[in-house]
């Protein structure tokens, strides 16, 4: 489906295993507006880029909203827990 709205977010890490586990713990979690939205994941170097597409602008803000409240509680955890990754 192609979706007329869309947003990039470039997220910099300071290992490609950062943005690696970054990848694998955001993209399990389930689409907010199902149907609605769509987001892809991709790694480049250490970078974890990040595209969302929806079908309006309020879609994109609620979807990436609640994206980077996971986000954020992913990197807390790496500073938390482990500072060698």
């Amino acid at each position: 489906m192609s979706f007329p709205v869309s947003l990039c977010l470039n997220i910099p890490f300071d290992t490609y295993k950062q943005a690696s586990i970054a990848e694998k713990t955001l993209s399990p979690d389930p689409i907010l507006k199902q149907g609605q939205s769509q987001i892809d994941y991709s790694i480049n170097d250490t970078t974890l880029n990040i595209n969302v597409q929806a079908i309006d602008d309020r879609v994109v803000r609620v979807t990436v909203n609640n994206l980077l409240e996971n986000l954020k509680t992913v990197i807390e955890c790496f500073e938390e827990f482990d500072t060698s990754i």
